[in-house]
C-alpha cells in the first residue's frame, strides 16, 4: 500500500469507470458511495445461443491521487426467448380450359336410302392457369430457456412487404406466463392477394421491469424467414378434365392438350334436319369450364315420280249385209226390158272391244342439287303386267340436279278392267366417307300409282263405217257399183234392166235362159249377201210361104232456066234471051212378097 504524506486536510478523489462524468471526493478518513448501475442484455439476438447470452462487467473504482484501486466484476446472465417459426405456403391454382368443336362435311345433301358420316375433331386445350388463394401459415415455437418465467405480452407474425399484422392463435390469455424452461407453440394463417410477399417474421412481445421499477416490452423476432412460393403447397383446381359430347361420347380424365375424332353416320330419311351437337369440358365438381357446338344439316331429297295414265282399245263394229230380192222374169223376145231394183240393207249390229291398251308418260324429276343415279325406271300393272318403257337413256343413267328424264310406256292389257298402273324410279343408294368417297349401297325405290280406267278410253274404231261394192252381176271391176259410207243401218236400192237377146241363135226351140247373180260386198270386213234374177226368154218359131212381084214405075222431073230472068230496056232496045230445059227420070220400085205365116209359140 502505497504513503501518502498529507500537508493540511486529507482530500482524494475517486473515479469509478462506470462514471464517465462523474467523481467523488473524500476529504475525511472514511466515506462510502453508492450508486446503481443499470445492466440490460442485448438486443442483438446474434449474441445469443440458444436464447442465452453472458457477460462479466469488471469495473474499477480508483483513488485518483494514489492510485490505489479496487474492481467489482458483475456477471450477467441474459435470455431471451427462443422464437422460431416454421413457413409454409399454398395457394390454389385453377386451370383454364378451351374446347374446340369441328365437324367435315358440315351439311350432307343425300337421297332417300343415302349415308353419310361426318368426321367430329374435339379438341380440349390446357390453356393456362390462374393462382388465387394464396396463404402463408405455419406455427411459431416460442422456447424460454431462462430459469425464470418470462411474460408474454403478445405473439405477432407480419409478412413483407407489406404491414398487415397476423392475428396469431397461441391458445393463451395475454399477458401470459411461460414458465421457465417452458415451451409455447403457436398456429398462424394470412391469407395474401398474390405471390408477392417474401418474408416472414414472428414478433414476441414480453413485458419487462425497469430498474425504476417501470414496465416495458421487449419485441423479440424470430428475425426474417424466407416465403419461398416454388415449395407451395398447391391446390390445383381442373388440373385433370373430363369432356363430354352430346353425340355419347365421353373422354378422361386427361392432364393435357388433348385431341379425339369420331364418325358419326347420317341416314336419309331418319335423320333429315340439323344435328347440333356439343362437347363440354368438364372440370372439377363438375363445372362446365367451356363448351363448343358444331353443326350437322342433314339435307334428304326424293326422286318424284309422275306419270300420265291413257287406257286404249280397238272397238271392231259387226257389220251385216243383205241383198235382194230374187227375181224371175219371162217374155218374149222383143219385149221391153223389165227393171228389177235391187235393195242392199246394212246393219250394224254392235261391236267387239279388243287390244286394250294403258300408255302414257313417265316423269322423273330430281329436285336435289346433285345428280342422281338411276339404275332402272319400270312400270307395272296389276296384277303382274309389266310394261315396256323406253326412257332413250342406258341405264345407269346420271339425271342431272334440277333434271327431269321423260319416259313413255306402254302395256297390252287382257281385258278393260280396273287396275293400278305403278310407275318405278330405281335409285341407286350410296355411303359417303367424311371424305366424300363414295360406296355403292342398296338401291330405293320411288314409285307413283295412277288408277287405270277405260270408263272413258281412246278408241280407235274398226269398221266405224264401211263401204260396199256391188259386182253388179258381171266379172269386169269396171262394172262394180260403190255405195257409202255408211255409218249406221242404212239401205240403197238401184234398178237393173233385163231384156232378152235378139240373137235366135241363142234359142233352142224358142228358148234362151240366163241367170244373173249380183253381189254386194262390204268392203272392210268381207260380207257379202247376193240377190239372183232369172230371165226366160221365148222366141216363137215362124214357118211361111212367100212369092215376090217387083213393080218398077218412072217417074220424069222437067227443068227450064231463062239466062236472064230481069231485063232492063230502054225504048227499042233489043235483047236476047237464053233458055235451058232439061228432063230426067228415076225408077221407083215396088217389091211385094206374098204367102202364108205360120207362127208357133213354144
Amino acid at each position: 500500500m502505497a504513503t501518502y504524506t498529507e500537508s493540511g486536510a486529507p482530500v482524494i478523489t475517486v473515479d469509478d469507470t462506470n462514471l464517465t462524468d462523474e467523481a467523488w471526493s473524500a476529504d475525511r478518513a472514511y466515506a462510502e458511495w453508492e450508486y446503481a448501475k443499470v445492466f440490460e442484455c442485448p438486443a442483438d439476438l446474434s449474441l445469443y445461443v440458444d436464447g442465452e447470452y453472458s457477460f462479466d462487467h469488471l469495473n474499477e473504482a480508483e483513488i485518483v491521487e494514489t492510485e490505489d484501486y479496487d474492481t467489482a466484476t458483475v456477471n450477467v446472465n441474459c435470455y431471451a426467448l427462443d422464437v422460431s417459426k416454421t413457413v409454409e405456403t399454398s395457394f390454389t391454382r385453377t386451370w383454364d380450359w378451351e374446347i374446340e368443336k369441328t365437324v367435315t362435311p358440315e351439311q350432307h345433301d343425300l337421297f332417300t336410302g343415302d349415308s353419310a358420316d361426318s368426321l367430329y375433331t374435339v379438341t380440349a386445350t390446357k390453356a393456362g392457369y390462374v393462382d388465387s388463394d394464396w396463404k402463408v401459415f405455419g406455427t411459431i415455437t416460442i422456447i424460454n430457456p431462462a430459469p425464470i418465467d418470462a411474460e408474454i405480452a403478445s405473439v405477432k407474425d407480419i409478412v413483407r412487404p407489406g404491414t398487415a399484422q397476423i392475428d396469431v392463435d397461441c391458445g393463451v390469455t395475454y399477458p401470459y406466463t411461460l414458465v421457465a424452461g417452458g415451451e409455447l407453440t403457436c398456429d398462424y394463417s394470412l391469407d395474401v392477394p398474390d405471390a408477392a410477399a417474401t418474408r416472414n417474421t414472428a414478433n414476441v412481445r414480453i413485458n419487462n421491469t425497469t430498474a425504476n421499477g417501470m414496465k416495458k416490452t421487449t419485441q423479440l423476432s424470430s428475425g426474417p424467414v424466407p416465403i419461398d412460393w416454388s415449395d407451395a403447397d398447391i391446390t390445383e383446381v381442373n388440373a385433370e378434365v373430363n369432356v363430354t359430347d352430346t353425340n355419347g361420347m365421353l373422354w378422361g380424365p386427361v392432364s393435357e392438350t388433348t385431341s379425339w375424332t369420331y364418325t358419326r353416320t347420317f341416314e336419309c330419311d331418319a335423320d333429315e334436319g340439323e344435328h347440333p351437337n356439343t362437347a363440354q369440358v368438364i372440370g372439377d365438381n363438375d363445372v362446365v369450364l367451356d363448351s363448343d357446338d358444331a353443326l350437322v344439316d342433314v339435307n334428304c331429297y326424293a326422286l318424284d315420280v309422275s306419270k300420265t295414265v291413257e287406257a286404249s282399245l280397238v272397238r271392231t263394229w259387226d257389220w251385216d249385209i243383205t241383198k235382194g230380192p230374187d227375181g224371175e222374169y219371162s217374155m218374149f223376145i222383143g219385149d221391153p226390158a223389165v227393171t228389177h231394183t235391187y235393195i242392199i240393207d246394212v246393219d250394224k249390229l254392235g261391236f267387239t272391244d279388243s287390244d286394250w291398251v294403258v300408255s302414257g308418260t313417265i316423269s322423273v324429276y330430281n329436285p336435289a342439287p346433285m345428280g342422281a343415279t338411276i339404275n332402272s325406271v319400270s312400270d307395272i300393272v296389276s296384277p303382274d303386267i309389266l310394261a315396256d318403257v323406253d326412257c332413250s337413256v342406258t341405264f345407269p343413267y346420271t339425271l342431272a340436279a334440277d333434271g327431269t328424264l321423260t319416259c313413255t310406256y306402254s302395256a297390252d292389257l287382257p281385258d278393260a278392267a280396273d287396275r293400278t298402273n305403278t310407275a318405278t324410279a330405281t335409285l341407286q343408294n350410296y355411303h359417303y366417307d367424311a371424305d366424300l368417297n363414295a360406296t355403292e349401297t342398296g338401291t330405293t325405290d320411288f314409285s307413283f300409282a295412277a288408277a287405270v280406267s277405260f270408263a272413258d278410253p281412246v278408241v280407235k274404231e274398226v269398221y266405224a263405217q264401211v263401204n260396199v261394192t256391188d259386182d253388179y252381176g258381171t266379172p269386169e271391176p269396171g262394172d262394180d257399183l260403190v255405195f257409202g259410207p255408211f255409218g249406221d243401218d242404212d239401205s240403197v236400192g238401184y234398178p237393173r234392166n233385163f231384156s232378152c237377146p235378139t240373137d235366135l241363135s241363142l234359142y233352142v226351140d224358142g228358148v234362151y235362159e240366163y241367170t244373173v247373180i249380183n253381189t254386194a260386198t262390204i268392203d272392210e270386213t268381207g260380207d257379202s249377201d247376193s240377190a239372183t234374177v232369172t230371165v226366160r226368154c221365148y222366141a216363137p218359131t215362124v214357118d211361111k210361104t212367100a212369092d215376090a212381084t217387083v213393080t218398077r214405075t218412072w217417074a220424069w222431073e222437067i227443068d227450064k232456066e231463062a239466062s236472064e230472068s230481069n231485063l232492063m230496056l230502054d225504048p227499042y232496045d233489043v235483047a236476047t234471051v237464053n233458055y235451058d230445059v232439061t228432063v230426067s227420070a228415076l225408077p221407083a220400085e215396088t217389091w211385094e212378097v206374098t204367102g202364108t205365116i205360120t207362127v208357133d209359140n213354144p
